[in-house]
């Protein structure tokens, strides 16, 4: 039992090393939008900035984010 448990927690806790979650995406640059606008009161929850690729909005979230837990995010499309 205590081996599944092991290998459970060590599939869903993400590297410690950031770079090692943005080297898994394969985005073309030449395709990226930053048009996008980030609205609203500071606060240490707001994101940073968002971009798309045509098929996916990324959006990067300040770095004490990763030791807190996040509110829903609405997109007002």
């Amino acid at each position: 039992m205590k081996d599944s448990d092991a290998a459970a927690k060590q599939t869903a806790d993400p590297p410690s090393d950031s770079s090692a979650l943005i080297a898994g995406v394969n985005v073309n640059s030449a395709q990226l939008n930053f048009a996008y606008t980030i609205a609203g009161a500071d606060a240490p929850w707001k994101p940073i900035r968002a971009f798309g690729d045509g098929s996916h909005v990324y959006v990067q979230m300040p770095s004490g984010m990763k030791s807190s837990e996040a509110l829903a995010l609405l997109i007002n499309a």
